[in-house]
């Protein structure tokens, strides 16, 4: 029976309180009586964490967590995770981006009758655009899945970082990628062996009971592809079923801090990616040692 399992979503915060509250309300609505729903502050400059404390502190079964310091996307989940893993024992655990809607009535049952009819460790829904449009960003094969290719993919992001200063990141970007990461157009069926995005992963007691969360030596970007190694360095599953979606409104908590600056968010997720290359590239090196 599905009311037999204990799921908990974990909400990482941080700034775009607008955002976060809608994506919990979504929530609301279809979580199961023991289910939890954990709010992890990244330390929001703009008091908005505390806000959600004070918005939800009499509301059973919503914890708010409030981060001492800004511990980045893995490490700030992993606060969530650690919690849903030990102290409330959950059977499944949904990380989701705070800019992301649930709408399916029936997005619990649809996740746990995926998860018995083919176990997996790890797994994805379908994405959709607010207009509920197919978003193709999930689910993607993986690319940088040798040392060499992620020593190409490192090269590359540095010579994109290089050249958004002058502002021609972009066109580098649009040659690079007709050949580079294309993402899966088949989105509408059921998938094994591939990556997902990192705006929705479900992580099963097959996961739960190997890993204490995501590989905390990044702080953003590129933990898909960790966690894909990961898995599969494991002997795990880790599968896209489009028979469950959400809706991504996309980088919320990016663009709140730089204010819809795109030239300067892109620097700073380049920054952000040299040392997410640099864990990346030391999973690899563990399959290969």
């Amino acid at each position: 029976m599905s009311m037999d399992y204990k799921i908990g979503y974990i909400i990482l915060h941080y700034q775009a309180i607008d955002e976060t509250c809608a994506c919990i309300e979504s929530l609301k609505s279809i979580t199961g009586e023991k289910d939890m729903i954990i709010i992890i502050d990244n330390h929001s400059p703009n008091g908005s964490g505390k806000m959600l404390m004070q918005k939800y502190k009499h509301t059973v079964n919503i914890s708010v967590i409030l981060n001492a310091e800004n511990l980045g996307f893995a490490r700030g989940n992993n606060i969530g995770y650690i919690l849903a893993k030990r102290q409330y024992g959950c059977d499944f655990i949904v990380m989701l981006n705070n800019d992301t809607l649930i709408k399916q009535a029936d997005f619990r049952e649809r996740m746990i009758a995926s998860y018995e009819a083919h176990p997996f460790a790890v797994m994805g829904p379908k994405i959709l655009h607010a207009d509920g449009t197919a978003n193709h960003c999930s689910p993607t094969a993986p690319v940088h899945t040798t040392l060499l290719r992620a020593r190409i993919g490192q090269a590359v992001n540095y010579i994109r970082f290089v050249l958004s200063i002058f502002n021609l990141d972009i066109l580098f970007a649009q040659i690079v990628d007709k050949h580079v990461g294309k993402t899966a157009d088949q989105t509408d069926h059921y998938q094994e062996d591939v990556q997902i995005s990192g705006c929705c992963m479900i992580f099963s007691k097959e996961y739960i009971d190997r890993f204490d969360g995501l590989n905390p030596d990044t702080f953003l970007y590129l933990e898909e592809n960790i966690l894909y190694m990961q898995v599969k360095k494991a002997g795990l599953k880790i599968a896209y079923d489009p028979e469950l979606e959400i809706i991504h409104l996309e980088d919320a908590a990016t663009l709140a801090v730089f204010k819809g600056k795109s030239a300067k968010a892109r620097r700073y997720k380049y920054r952000c990616q040299m040392r997410s290359f640099q864990a990346l590239l030391a999973e690899i090196k563990k399959q290969v040692d």
